[in-house]
């Protein structure tokens, strides 16, 4: 009933939820974009909340939190041992310990919340790559795992390029670094060049080394979530604004950064086979209109859909062989913009049209496929993890380390990387 906004300056998200907390009735939350957007008013919408759905989260994170620790002690003692061997000899135990992590996880996110995957578009191949995709929830990483698992194993060789203030993540932080992700700083403008170039070297070691790679890039930079950050639009259309593109081409996703991604093709260009183009869509369907079609939740966390708020998951992969992309940075990152161009005519059509209100199409993406099954796997990686866990505590010896490792690994390591950070940041 809120009349459309005049400008860009006035996006607001409005949310009218109906029933009790532990209903089932539709909540409805719109994204209201002034005229830069074409004046659009995007549904998304998401159930009631299952009062055991936060339950659901706690176990996760329980068990997800409480393998950590253990992980990162098993991860730095394999990097110390393999201290003689070449990087590509020391990463195989390095990569087999996190393709059993990330099967322990697809417990959490996959199996057991039920959550419904469907995968469109060409299959994943047995190859090196970089990896883009639309960032919106603190499931996107899941994606590449479960993409890669199409390949046997293959979660093994993900690396992230992640935000280099995720350096203070407890354990995590420095767990990715020994993993071999790479991390990256939001510079200004006087020193870019010089990120630049460092980024590119620090890719091309990557590739010299000879280590198996899928290198997941998030061109957004951030999660792009306009219900509960309605400014993102007006930022997103400032960035398009910028580079002389219309804002109405980018309103299901965030304009892209494209500098990290053409820094990861030049630096990995003699090495990767490919760069997939990975865009998710988290769907939910309305148990009042079905014939509505997918639409997009209110909110797509981990805790959403442990929740009960959205089950269900389409993934659609579209490759390009390394060879076909342009050599220079600028076309590089003009080849970028017109993907994430495509990216958005497909959630448009998948969920309804740009107003989202419409009837979404669930053919949009293509015929779709089933993941690989991965209850066997799960299952002996499950019982790994958790006789590792069980085994700790039961131990006064396991007990102290694993509380070392907490202390020293978590809380002495943030600080540290805090530190290094700026340091780094100051000269």
């Amino acid at each position: 009933a809120l009349p459309n906004p005049t400008s860009l300056g006035d996006c607001r998200a409005v949310r009218a939820v109906g029933g009790d907390r532990g209903s089932a009735r539709p909540v409805v939350v719109s994204v209201m974009a002034g005229p830069a957007h074409g004046g659009d008013v995007r549904q998304i919408v998401g159930l009631g909340t299952n009062r055991l759905g936060y339950w659901n989260a706690a176990l996760a994170y329980a068990g997800i939190c409480g393998a950590a620790p253990i992980y990162a002690v098993l991860s730095l003692s394999l990097a110390v041992v393999t201290l003689p061997c070449s990087a590509r000899v020391a990463m195989i135990p390095q990569d087999a310990l996190y393709w059993s992590f990330q099967e322990f996880m697809r417990l959490y996110f996959e199996l057991y919340p039920g959550l419904r995957v469907v995968l469109h578009g060409e299959a994943p191949r047995d190859e090196d790559c970089v990896y883009i995709a639309n960032h919106q929830s603190n499931m996107d990483w899941f994606i590449a795992v479960l993409l890669a698992g199409e390949v046997g194993g293959g979660s093994g060789r993900l690396r992230y390029m992640l935000k280099d203030t995720l350096t203070m993540l407890p354990l995590f932080g420095w767990v990715f670094s020994l993993h071999g992700c790479v991390y990256v700083s939001k510079s200004s403008q006087t020193n870019r060049r010089q990120s630049a170039e460092a980024l590119v070297s620090r890719t091309r070691k990557l590739g010299a080394d000879g280590v198996p790679v899928w290198l997941v890039v998030f061109p957004e930079g951030t999660r792009f979530n306009p219900v509960r950050y309605p400014w993102q639009l007006h930022e997103s259309a400032q960035a398009a604004a910028t580079r002389g593109e219309n804002a109405a081409d980018f309103t299901q996703i965030k304009f892209p950064r494209a500098g990290g991604f053409a820094c990861s093709v030049l630096g990995l260009r003699d090495r990767v086979a490919a760069v997939y183009d990975v865009t998710a869509a988290y769907t939910v369907r309305r148990p009042d209109r079905p014939d509505l079609g997918p639409h997009r939740p209110a909110l797509c966390t981990m805790e959403a859909m442990m929740a009960g708020q959205f089950h269900e998951l389409h993934i659609h992969l579209s490759r390009t062989p390394v060879n076909a992309l342009p050599a220079t940075d600028t076309e590089l990152q003009a080849w970028l913009v017109g993907q994430f161009k495509k990216k958005n005519r497909l959630l448009e059509s998948f969920y309804g049209g740009r107003d989202g209100d419409g009837v979404g199409a669930d053919g949009a993406m293509g015929p779709g496929r089933p993941p690989r099954p991965s209850v066997g796997t799960t299952a002996a990686c499950a019982l790994f993890w958790n006789a590792l866990m069980v085994s700790t505590f039961l131990s006064p010896q396991g007990r102290r380390l694993y509380l070392l490792s907490l202390v020293v690994g978590g809380l002495g390591g943030s600080t540290v990387a805090a530190a290094r950070l700026a340091l780094l940041r100051r000269w």
